[in-house]
């Protein structure tokens, strides 16, 4: 490693920080379970690789957005929040979720079903979907 370079860097991202231009912030990210990393929109639309995963809600209501349409499917969809950037912005919008909230997530690094879906532990999201859909 260059010494000089990485210096270098840390002190850019030290005078950023005293400028007040460094934040904590939350962006809903493609996730690969796979290689249990997040992956760039660019590598998640690889060999379409689906990013969303099942989620459950006690209590549901209707709202509106022009992401998705009628053209392909029902226009009808689900919202998680912690697994879909659109779905996330559209939950802030309507007052779903707070901004910067701790989000319900379901589904360790693997995509497996944690022990919070009960009956579904430990399955991977895809292998469950029919128990799942035949449970609902």
């Amino acid at each position: 490693m260059d010494l000089t370079f990485m210096e270098t860097v840390w002190w850019v991202c030290a005078q950023l920080y005293k400028k007040g231009l460094v934040y904590k912030g939350f962006k809903v990210m493609p996730y690969s379970t796979w290689w249990k990393i997040p992956l760039s929109n660019f590598e998640a639309g690889i060999n379409h690789c689906s990013t969303s995963s099942w989620s459950s809600e006690a209590a549901f209501r209707v709202i509106a957005d022009n992401y998705t349409t009628d053209d392909n499917g029902t226009g009808i969809v689900h919202c998680a929040p912690a697994f879909g950037e659109d779905d996330y912005r559209v939950c802030i919008e309507n007052q779903i979720i707070n901004k910067g909230e701790n989000l319900i997530v379901a589904v360790d690094d693997d995509g497996c079903l944690s022990g919070k879906i009960t009956g579904f532990n430990g399955r991977y999201v895809k292998d469950a979907d029919k128990d799942i859909i035949e449970a609902l």
